[in-house]
C-alpha cells in the first residue's frame, strides 16, 4: 500500500482496491492511478517550464 501512496494512490484508492475480488478491476484501477500520476507530473513540469521562462524573461 504504501509504495502505491507515494506513486499518488489516495488512502481510497488503496480501500477500493483492496475490497475489489476481481483481478481485472483491480488492474484497470491501478492503470488509472498510475494515468493520473504521470498527469499530474506533467502538469508539474509544465508549471516549472513557464516559471522558468518567466525568469528567462525577466
Amino acid at each position: 500500500m504504501q509504495p502505491a501512496m507515494q506513486n499518488g494512490a489516495s488512502l481510497l484508492d488503496i480501500a477500493e482496491i483492496i475490497t475489489m475480488d476481481n483481478v481485472n478491476m483491480i488492474k484497470n484501477r491501478l492503470e488509472e492511478i498510475e494515468q493520473k500520476r504521470m498527469q499530474q507530473q506533467q502538469a508539474m513540469e509544465e508549471a516549472q517550464a513557464q516559471r522558468e521562462q518567466q525568469a528567462i524573461q525577466m
